[in-house]
């Protein structure tokens, strides 16, 4: 019977004792092999025929005069080297077998993979993490910034009704300045207790806009008429948004806008959804943009709204925040709709709660003349 002599790894011979079925393990980088086979005929060695197939190679008989087989480039696996003096085999039994296993590289053992995946699954875990506690620290920044503006924006709201304050007691009567007083400490109470919060509910915020209409009317002596319209889809007690948004431009309304008009002059705030946000309307038939800069620019007069650049920066703060739905958009009537006047857009993010009972505040319309 043929038997295996020897194998030969890169053309060093590394074993030469075998037996019938046997094991050879060969590392991947060193897998050019000659394996070599003789028979115990002392007749005509030179003459003798081999027969051999490398099965997980290919499964055909190879017919060989010489006494070696040499493989190349055998990729990682496991293969069967047959080998018998008959062309298939004999009687169905070889007569010498060897297992060749070709071992993969460190990369290709499974528990690389495993390592190589536990430390990027580690990996993603760890810039998730830091991408989250990141997300945290900015949403904690915007957070207090958005406190910080509302804090700032307090005391020149309290600074500007003191003025109004004073100027009313000094050109009216004593009851009426008692009147003004009265609704006066009823605004700052609630102004105090909305900037207390990250949001309020609609009705708080609307109830403080309609005393500081009736405030600011009083004040300047029935300049100008205002309404609120609250859409009936909108329940106020339910609607949550962030305090004190919507003041700064009634406030631009009436310093800028009806104060340089001649005739009585009106006030819209209108309130409804839209799409993802809420949306506040302040429209006003007084003089305009343009027109108010020429007035100022004449009387020399350079006004800059405080309040209203700190809205913008809040309203900034909450895009920031991840409110997509947060904006302003200002236009003047004249160029849009040739009529006097100024149209201001609020986009509010908004959320909502349980339903409450109903106080009372939450009137379709609510109209002063």
């Amino acid at each position: 019977p043929a038997q295996i002599s020897f194998v030969e790894v890169l053309g060093k011979r590394v074993r030469t004792n075998f037996t019938s079925h046997d094991t050879i393990i060969v590392d991947h980088a060193s897998n050019y092999l000659t394996i070599g086979y003789s028979t115990l005929s002392y007749h005509h060695p030179t003459l003798s025929r081999f027969y051999y197939k490398m099965a997980g190679l290919s499964d055909t008989w190879m017919e060989s005069r010489g006494n070696t087989a040499s493989f190349t480039s055998l990729r990682p696996g496991t293969y069967r080297f047959h080998l018998s003096r008959f062309r298939n085999g004999g009687s169905g039994n070889d007569d010498s077998t060897l297992t060749v296993i070709i071992s993969p590289p460190f990369h290709q053992n499974l528990w690389f993979r495993l390592l190589l995946l536990l430390f990027v699954a580690g990996g993603i875990a760890a810039i998730a993490a830091a991408y989250i506690h990141q997300l945290k620290l900015r949403h904690r920044s915007a957070k207090y910034e958005q406190r910080l503006l509302l804090s700032q924006m307090n005391p020149h709201f309290v600074f500007n009704s003191l003025s109004a304050i004073q100027s009313f007691i000094y050109t009216s009567d004593a009851a009426e300045a008692s009147d003004y007083l009265s609704d006066f400490s009823r605004l700052m109470r609630l102004i105090l207790e909305n900037s207390r919060s990250e949001e309020v509910d609609l009705s708080r915020e609307v109830q403080a806009l309609k005393l500081y209409f009736r405030l600011q009317k009083l004040r300047f002596f029935d300049k100008f008429d205002y309404e609120v319209v609250v859409d009936p889809s909108v329940v106020l007690q339910q609607v949550m948004i962030p305090p004190m948004l919507i003041q700064p431009f009634i406030e631009n309304s009436i310093e800028h806008g009806m104060l340089h008009k001649k005739e009585k002059g009106l006030i819209t705030l209108e309130i409804r959804f839209k799409n993802n946000h809420l949306e506040a309307i302040v429209t006003d038939d007084g003089v305009g943009i343009k027109r108010s800069a020429e007035i100022n620019a004449l009387r020399k007069r350079e006004h800059v709204s405080m309040a209203t650049a700190i809205t913008n920066e809040r309203l900034h703060n909450l895009v920031r925040r991840g409110r997509k739905q947060a904006g302003i958009e200002i236009t003047d009537r004249m160029e849009s709709e040739e009529v006097s006047g100024t149209k201001v857009v609020l986009a509010i993010p908004y959320t909502l709660k349980e339903p409450a009972k109903d106080n009372g505040i939450n009137d379709v319309m609510f109209r002063e003349d």
